[in-house]
């Protein structure tokens, strides 16, 4: 498990991780292209990867990236496993900030080929929408994890009580 309170942190939790490409070409992704406000049935770049430890997979992303940014990227760029830092680097883009979003999904026929799960198992599900510094939606990253292997654990404090 990790704490994520910044993107530092989200750096961190893949710290000891290496990404493996699988493929980087034009898709469409209605819902996508929805947050990447653009529209449904643009083609847009996507990075499909695998997030390994030690050889071992434990995620499989699918990060789509806005036209203006996907177009200028080629797939010999992804030598990190932080992908917004191939953006900064090779675009000299910077981010504003990172929405975080997960949810409790059920395993597809994709994720049990790269999971090695059965179909329709738990699946722990993030979506990460960053934003650059000039308010554009750049990248748009789903990312799949088997459920039996995370617990989301939230720290609610309450205001201080008055005397």
């Amino acid at each position: 498990g990790w704490q994520i309170d910044s993107i530092d942190d989200i750096i961190a939790a893949t710290s000891d991780a290496t990404l493996r490409l699988l493929s980087y070409r034009e898709e469409i992704s209605a819902r996508a292209a929805e947050l990447l406000d653009v529209p449904p049935d643009t083609r847009l770049h996507c990075l499909r990867s695998l997030l390994q430890r030690n050889g071992k997979t434990f995620a499989r992303s699918i990060i789509y990236f806005h036209p203006r940014i996907g177009s200028r990227l080629q797939r010999s760029d992804f030598d990190d496993v932080i992908v917004f830092r191939v953006m900064q680097r090779e675009l000299n883009v910077r981010l504003r900030d990172v929405k975080h979003t997960i949810r409790a999904e059920l395993a597809n026929a994709d994720d049990a080929a790269n999971l090695g799960c059965a179909e329709r198992d738990p699946i722990l599900s993030t979506q990460l929408v960053y934003r650059s510094d000039m308010g554009d939606v750049v990248e748009v990253a789903f990312t799949r994890y088997p459920a039996q292997h995370y617990t989301l654990t939230y720290s609610l404090t309450t205001p201080a009580q008055r005397a």
